[in-house]
């Protein structure tokens, strides 16, 4: 639920994301379906059973390819909320040291997930490891400096009064 006093900010939107997404899962559901057709030939319990398994990757696939499309950042005085799908990150405003536009590049996957119009979790990137809350690959991203070091990255539509706003809220909680 979004508080009265937060400002929600949109990420940047590829416009060929979702063409992407969509031959995405294409790739993914054409060797699925013939999978499905060559478990046809077995008995009832194992076509079925697998069948279900198939079709429940595939919907997964699905879901995490345009899940992207939910992604918002909610700024209030006390934090940032990422929201993306059902999952959230919160960070406190009190714990940022600081926060810059940086042109950067997503070079390497470490531990993330990355589909079509979407990336989260950390990255390699040009200007080193990088927890990764964003829609596009390469630009302008809003790094965020947190006091133990972690950087975070995030892909606002428009980054410089996404960061005005961040530091505004980063000055009242310090």
């Amino acid at each position: 639920m979004i508080s009265k006093e937060a400002m929600v900010y949109k990420p940047y939107r590829n416009p060929k994301a979702i063409l992407y997404g969509i031959i995405f899962i294409v790739a993914v559901a054409i060797p699925i379906s013939i999978l499905i057709y060559l478990f046809l030939e077995g008995s009832l319990i194992f076509t079925v059973t697998l069948s279900a398994i198939m079709l429940a990757v595939l919907f997964l696939f699905a879901y995490l390819t345009f899940f992207g499309k939910n992604l918002n950042y909610e700024l209030s005085t006390q934090e940032i909320k990422i929201n993306f799908g059902l999952l959230k990150k919160k960070i406190a405003c009190n714990m940022i040291a600081n926060a810059e536009i940086v042109d950067l590049k997503i070079i390497l996957r470490i531990l993330a997930h990355s589909v079509p119009g979407f990336q989260w979790g950390s990255f390699k990137t040009s200007i080193g490891n990088i927890n990764v809350y964003a829609t596009k690959l390469s630009g302008e991203f809003v790094v965020i400096t947190l006091n133990d070091g972690e950087k975070i990255a995030l892909s606002p539509a428009e980054p410089q009064p996404f960061l005005w706003a961040l530091k505004e809220k980063a000055l009242v909680a310090n």
